[in-house]
């Protein structure tokens, strides 16, 4: 089955009850734990409205993509990668693992290793629809919130 199907339907996003608390919880410890950095984390480089595009859109759709849709896609097929421990495959830890350190070209590198964690959900919910529709939705919405929390705190 491939990854760009779109068959993801809204009744059964609703009925989903883990993403919908992994949303609810998105949003609320996101926002509470981005409202504890120091403002300096959004540079001036962010503080237009081509980055916000592209934090909200462009790179969440382009990483999820490459990350999700091709490189775990692909580790899916091999052999054992598609085994499960504590509710990740381990294609997802993989994936998971290059696409932190994807980050460490533009974050500091303390922030990506917060970045796992968040990505293991994104990779959980990538073979839970066989999709990645609904890893590009929590990807905008991982980013919406941390750039809202900035907002509220007067970084931007």
């Amino acid at each position: 089955m491939s990854s760009y199907q779109i068959r993801v339907s809204l009744k059964q996003v609703l009925d989903d009850r883990t993403l919908l608390t992994t949303i609810c919880l998105s949003v609320v410890i996101g926002y509470v734990f981005w409202s504890l950095f120091p403002c300096n984390i959004i540079t001036a480089k962010h503080r237009n409205t081509i980055a916000w595009f592209n934090i909200l859109l462009i790179y969440p759709v382009l990483e999820e993509v490459a990350f999700r849709g091709t490189i775990q896609e692909e580790l899916l097929k091999l052999s054992g990668l598609n085994e499960v421990h504590y509710g990740v495959s381990k294609a997802n830890f993989i994936t998971s693992v290059l696409f932190a350190g994807f980050h460490i070209i533009y974050q500091p590198a303390w922030l990506v290793s917060l970045i796992l964690l968040p990505s293991l959900v994104l990779g959980f919910f990538k073979e839970r629809y066989a999709t990645i529709l609904v890893p590009i939705g929590l990807h905008i919405l991982f980013n919406l919130v941390f750039l809202l929390s900035r907002l509220a705190n007067t970084c931007s």
